[in-house]
């Protein structure tokens, strides 16, 4: 989904004034950090190799954040931040290939792909027992995708930033673990292109 300026600066000033809400309502036993960190899997593919592909949506992430829950409630706010990177090396078939930002390369080229981002999220979860039902926003930051080829240099993309729908299940095991499973569907936008980075995540987590 692309925004303009304008929709940006109002979507992060929502999420922070929606922090700043369930932060006043919310006693300091209610307000717990949590770290996390997964493994991501889905979108187009960038790059594709023998051994391992490049992905849009396919990379590790780790983050952090707060949950919030206020007393007596089965509702729990989640706001995080996160970074998503991943790479991957290749070497260009024997017939040569056209790749973005280079035009046609001969073959036997070598050469790396990388993508990064940063994901802030705003979800809301309803406890029943020790799962997690959740549904929520995730806002990606600065999606750059970068191309070097030995010899020749790099090209960057930098995609617009996106807004993503989120859904969670989650399994509180412990006290402070948990662990859980996440669609988030996105696009990234550059100009009238457009690349699909929707990817199911399974990530592992602890709450201090």
């Amino acid at each position: 989904m692309y925004f303009s300026k304008t929709g940006k600066s109002i979507f992060c000033s929502l999420i922070f004034f929606y922090a700043f809400c369930v932060t006043s309502i919310a006693s300091a036993e209610t307000v717990r950090p949590f770290v996390i960190g997964g493994l991501t899997f889905g979108g187009d593919t960038l790059i594709s190799t023998s051994g391992e592909d490049l992905d849009a949506g396919g990379f590790p992430y780790i983050g952090g954040g707060a949950i919030f829950q206020p007393a007596n409630s089965a509702l729990m706010f989640q706001f995080s931040i996160g970074y998503k990177f991943d790479t991957v090396n290749f070497v260009t078939p024997s017939g040569g290939i056209s790749l973005p930002g280079f035009g046609f390369v001969p073959g036997g080229w070598s050469g790396d792909g990388s993508i990064s981002v940063i994901p802030l999220d705003a979800i809301a979860f309803f406890e029943v027992d020790a799962l997690r039902f959740g549904a929520g926003l995730s806002y990606f930051l600065n999606p750059k995708y970068k191309l070097c080829i030995d010899g020749i240099g790099c090209s960057t993309t930098n995609f617009d930033d996106s807004l993503g729908l989120v859904l969670e299940l989650r399994h509180q095991f412990t006290d402070i673990m948990f662990w859980g499973a996440r669609y988030t569907n996105v696009d990234y936008d550059i100009g009238s292109a457009s690349v699909d980075a929707s990817n199911l995540r399974i990530h592992f987590g602890m709450v201090f």
